[in-house]
């Protein structure tokens, strides 16, 4: 089993806590989203609070939105070779 380079762009106060907006990573080619969200936790500790755990929560729940292509993702959904997600706090309007 290989690996795969995925990409992740931290939008708002996610970039700030990050120090940055980019994010690569090689993950395990059978690598779920909640791996990857597991890894950026583990190298971002400021982030954690945000993104879901691995208590089995749905989507929805989180206080991130997870989208590929403008698309809410699947905490169970499987990585791809050149995915680009993007992790965002969810957008209220006034």
């Amino acid at each position: 089993m290989g690996t795969i380079r995925v990409e992740v762009e931290l939008k708002g106060p996610l970039a700030r806590l990050a120090g940055k907006e980019q994010l690569e990573y090689q993950v395990k080619s059978e690598a779920l989203i909640r791996d990857l969200l597991g890894l950026i936790g583990q190298d971002f500790p400021a982030l954690q609070r945000f993104l879901p755990g691995d208590e089995g929560e749905q989507y929805g729940r989180h206080r991130v939105l997870i989208l590929q292509e403008g698309q809410p993702v699947k905490l169970d959904q499987k990585l791809f070779p050149g995915m680009r997600l993007k992790i965002m706090p969810p957008l209220t309007g006034g």
